[in-house]
């Protein structure tokens, strides 16, 4: 839960919520999706992928990322882009741009989508770390050496709040 929904079930303030939740628990806590999957509109993505494509022919997933992480250019992160367009080709394809080619034609996870929430589940549970997306591999290569990394988990379902919401969902009430 967020903060305002706990406070609501409650009735408590929001700050009286955060000063009684269990310290062991605040890893739980749900926070609110910030602005920043609306920061780039459709056009302004489309834009990006053809500023790439000038110095990458076809442009790979791999080529847009290191131009990003080096200033060249100024877009979203791949992962926001398959989000929005459901995949690296359909979003070339919608600024005009030649992809690269996939390197696997049928890609088909090792993961299913319960398995990777179980791997998710085990870590929110686990005491001993933090539970925050930024560690989540650390944790895996440890306690899950053969589970996806937190990029998977990203790709298959969003946002780490929506991952953090699904793991606790009943069984039967996931797809």
């Amino acid at each position: 839960m967020t903060v305002s929904d706990a406070a609501e079930v409650a009735g408590l303030t929001s700050s009286e919520t955060v000063r009684y939740w269990p310290i062991d628990l605040v890893h739980l806590r749900l926070r609110p999706a910030g602005n920043n999957e609306e920061r780039w509109s459709d056009e302004a993505i489309l834009e990006s992928l053809r500023e790439a494509a000038i110095y990458e022919f076809p442009l790979t997933t791999k080529a847009y990322a290191s131009l990003l992480a080096s200033g060249q250019i100024s877009g979203p992160s791949v992962p926001r882009i398959w989000q929005r367009f459901g995949n690296w080709s359909a979003a070339c394809d919608a600024a005009g741009v030649v992809p690269g080619r996939a390197v696997r034609n049928n890609y088909q996870s090792k993961w299913t989508d319960q398995d990777l929430l179980q791997i998710v589940r085990q870590y929110l549970l686990d005491p001993s770390q933090p539970n925050s997306a930024h560690k989540f591999d650390d944790w895996r290569r440890q306690f899950a050496p053969d589970g996806p990394s937190f990029q998977t988990i990203r790709n298959r379902f969003g946002s780490w709040t929506e991952v953090k919401k699904r793991a606790f969902v009943k069984e039967e009430n996931v797809e």
